[in-house]
């Protein structure tokens, strides 16, 4: 069975259902086989919750983590305090040359620091090198 996926920017309460439902078939499963380890059930997402969601997620004991929930530790806050930048929100690069450093295993702009002959080897002009190793320093600095 697949799981829903978040429909546009925003994980609806359909989510926040399959989640808990396969939870409790796993637990159920784990219970039968006299498994008695503690886990809990987690909805991450890089999208936003609809309140629906959260509702019922709170409701069902699942930890939420979205885009900006819950407030002051949400995936937003979080890339925030580590520095944890993707390069797909450097504006030096085009979508093209994003998808090609990807396609290399190549995710964080701190990554993008250390493999800077990657830059090269996708054919990015020398002359704009520099700059997008400037906005790199800058989002990490």
């Amino acid at each position: 069975m697949q799981i829903p996926q978040p429909t546009g920017l925003l994980c609806d309460v359909k989510i926040s259902l399959y989640v808990h439902a396969r939870f409790q078939d796993i637990a159920a499963g784990m219970s039968a086989q006299g498994k008695t380890s503690r886990f809990e059930g987690w909805i991450v997402t890089n999208t936003r919750f609809s309140d629906d969601a959260i509702r019922y997620g709170e409701c069902a004991g699942l930890r939420l983590t979205g885009w900006d929930y819950p407030a002051k530790n949400s995936l937003k806050d979080l890339i925030d305090k580590e520095r944890l930048y993707p390069l797909t929100c450097l504006t030096t690069l085009t979508g093209h040359e994003k998808q090609l450093l990807l396609n290399q295993n190549l995710v964080l702009c701190a990554d993008l620091l250390n493999r800077q002959d990657l830059l090269e080897r996708i054919r990015v002009g020398a002359a704009r090198i520099p700059g997008i190793v400037k906005e790199c320093q800058h989002l990490i600095a």
